[in-house]
């Protein structure tokens, strides 16, 4: 059911900013306004006619939900483009609740938009740069993929996925020696934890699709995660950028296990600490949402797929659909 809640207290507030030019806050998310939504209702002020109503822009998207598999509560926004005088302000936002896992359609809009669409951005602002980079300023991207090799994967799945990884860094505007460099690795039992390739390996989109065909598949025992974690600080450590952003993507079909394993709920703490920004995508309902909630860097950075099948369908919605 949509919630569409009238807050008639903010409606001088939202006339005024909207008149000049500047987007209402509060409408591109939950924040905003102190964390009010659904913004909108009869002004108070003296001439007030409801019969005029402000001009608005069509609904966004469905936020994702943040989780995979509990319930919660998704939104929706819109802003005022522009206001006549005493008209009335429509409702900016519309709440409703979600059960289950995402569609398809959630995970390529999340994928496309909090992965792809923000490391497009920061390419395009460090493009639109003077081109002097302040010693204490962020510059490029190291990306490291952290792939699940594991025997409940299969070989033929474990394509699916490098036909994945070759999506997305189809997807990168910004791949060379000072933008986006990629590394990666793979891992499943603790000794099968490998390094495939370094950041400084490979330059060219080309070139990094040809070394991602060359990764084995491993078909270990074990889902050894916080080993990998362990080799993927090191080599932001070693082979990172000082000023470059740190994202890790993990894909992973389960939880983390086999002998003498801790949690890799520390290791990833530690490397956010330090800076790393880390995104996880859990694939099959093996996965441990709780354990992926609590590595990854935030709701928006957990994608799901629930077939190996999704992953293809990502891939087609992505570039086919606008």
């Amino acid at each position: 059911m949509l919630l569409d809640i009238n807050l008639t207290c903010f409606t001088f507030v939202v006339a005024i900013v909207a008149s000049h030019g500047r987007s209402l806050p509060g409408t591109s998310g939950i924040g905003g306004l102190g964390g009010m939504v659904g913004l909108g209702g009869p002004p108070s002020f003296v001439g007030y006619n409801p019969a005029t109503t402000c001009k608005v822009t069509d609904w966004g998207e469905w936020s994702t939900k943040p989780n995979i598999f509990e319930c919660g509560m998704v939104f929706k926004t819109r802003d005022v483009v522009g206001i006549r005088k005493n008209c009335l302000v429509p409702n900016l936002v519309q709440m409703k609740r979600e059960c289950g896992p995402p569609s398809v359609s959630k995970t390529t809009y999340a994928v496309k938009t909090y992965f792809l669409g923000q490391i497009g951005l920061n390419a395009a602002l460090e493009r639109g740069g003077s081109g002097v980079v302040p010693d204490n300023q962020v510059q490029g991207t190291d990306l490291l993929f952290l792939v699940d090799s594991s025997g409940s994967i299969g070989r033929a799945n474990f394509r699916v996925i490098k036909e994945f990884m070759k999506f997305l860094l189809d997807n990168i505007p910004s791949i060379s020696t000072t933008g986006t460099r990629v590394g990666a690795i793979t891992y499943s039992d603790r000794a099968m934890t490998t390094k495939n390739f370094g950041f400084s390996d490979y330059s060219t989109v080309a070139s990094l699709k040809s070394a991602i065909n060359d990764i084995s598949y491993q078909g270990g025992i074990w889902s050894q995660t916080t080993s990998a974690l362990k080799l993927a600080d090191e080599m932001f450590a070693k082979e990172g950028r000082r000023n470059a952003r740190k994202v890790l993507f993990l894909l992973t079909d389960g939880p983390t296990n086999g002998p003498h394993e801790p949690s890799p709920v520390r290791i990833a703490m530690n490397m956010k600490a330090r800076g790393a920004e880390i995104f996880a995508m859990g694939f099959t309902p093996n996965v441990n949402e709780s354990e992926l909630s609590l590595i990854a860097s935030s709701g928006n950075h957990i994608f799901y797929c629930a077939t190996y099948r999704c992953f293809r369908a990502v891939e087609y919605l992505t570039t086919r659909l606008v």
